[in-house]
C-alpha cells in the first residue's frame, strides 16, 4: 500500500440496529466511499439481551398507541428482527448498485451498547441510529470505536445537495491528513468548503452543530471535527449533541489512535 493510500480510509463499517431508518446512513456511507474510495460493510446488531428478555415470562413492553404495559411477544420479537435484516439488506444491495462495488453484510448477536466490531485503524464507523451510549473515554464503547480513523453520524433529516462542507480544526490538533480528508469529501461531493481553524475548536464545534440544528434550510452537508474532542473533560455536551445531530457529522481522528491520548485539561 503506498503512502498516499494509507492516509486514506479503506473501509466504511456501519453499524445497522434493527427497525433503523437506513436512509440518511447509507447516503452518507455513498458520500465517504465515493470521497475516499473506501468499500462498505455493514454490521446488523441483533440485541441479545432485548431477545433474553423476550424468552421471560414476565417480560413486559409499552404499548405505541395506548401506552399500556403488555406482554412481550417472544414469537413476534424474532419476526420483527428478520424483517428489519432483510429491510437491511435491500439497502445495502442498493447501496452497493450505487457504488458499483459490493456490500458485505455481517449479522452478530451482542449487547448493542458495546460495539464488538472489528475495528481497524484505516475505518470509519458511522452508526445508523442516534448514539445510546456516552462517550466515556474509558468505556468498552469508546475504546472500540477510538482506533477508527473516523467516526461518522448521520443526521436527522437529509441535508440539502446545495450546502457546504464545514469543518472546524484546532491550530494543535489539525493535521496533513485531516485537512486531506476534508478536502477530498468537499472536491467529491462538488460542495463549497469552509473551514474554520480555531484556538477553542471545540466551542467552534459546538456552536455549529447548534446552528445547524435551528437552520434546516442553511444547514450544511456535512459538519467534520476532530474526535479527539470528545475525550476533552469539558466535552459532555458534545458527546449529547453528536448523539441526534441535525445534519451528518464527521469525526475525524489525526492519529488513527486516541485511545491511549490523555485527555486534555479542561
Amino acid at each position: 500500500m503506498n503512502e498516499a493510500r494509507r492516509d486514506l480510509p479503506s473501509r466504511v463499517l456501519m453499524e445497522i440496529r434493527p427497525g433503523a431508518d437506513l436512509r440518511p446512513a447509507t447516503d452518507l456511507a455513498a458520500s465517504l466511499a465515493r470521497s475516499f474510495g473506501s468499500r462498505v460493510k455493514g454490521i446488523f446488531v441483533e440485541d441479545a439481551n432485548l431477545l433474553q428478555l423476550a424468552d421471560l415470562a414476565v417480560a413486559l413492553e409499552i404499548n405505541v398507541i395506548s401506552r399500556q404495559l403488555q406482554s412481550l411477544d417472544a414469537k413476534a420479537l424474532p419476526a420483527e428482527v428478520a424483517r428489519s435484516l432483510a429491510a437491511a439488506r435491500r439497502e445495502l444491495a442498493q447501496l452497493g448498485r450505487q457504488l458499483q462495488c459490493e456490500v458485505e453484510l455481517q449479522v452478530e448477536r451482542r449487547s448493542p451498547a458495546l460495539p464488538d466490531m472489528d475495528v481497524q485503524s484505516n475505518d470509519i464507523v458511522l452508526f445508523s441510529t442516534p448514539l445510546e451510549w456516552d462517550f466515556d473515554p474509558a468505556s468498552p464503547a469508546w475504546l472500540a470505536v477510538a482506533r477508527a480513523m473516523a467516526i461518522a453520524i448521520p443526521g436527522t433529516r437529509i441535508p440539502p445537495q446545495g450546502g457546504a462542507v464545514m469543518a472546524v480544526l484546532g491550530t494543535e490538533l489539525s493535521t496533513r491528513r485531516t485537512r486531506n480528508l476534508v478536502e477530498r469529501i468537499a472536491a467529491a461531493e462538488q460542495a463549497e468548503l469552509k473551514v474554520s481553524v480555531s484556538d477553542d475548536p471545540l466551542s467552534a464545534l459546538l456552536d455549529l452543530i447548534g446552528w445547524s440544528s435551528t437552520r434546516p434550510s442553511a444547514s450544511p452537508r456535512l459538519i467534520i471535527g476532530e474526535a479527539v474532542l470528545l475525550a476533552d473533560p469539558s466535552a459532555r455536551r458534545l458527546r449529547s449533541m453528536i448523539g441526534r445531530p441535525g445534519c451528518p457529522v464527521l469525526l475525524i481522528n489525526p492519529e488513527a489512535s486516541i485511545s491511549d491520548k490523555e485527555p486534555r485539561s479542561a
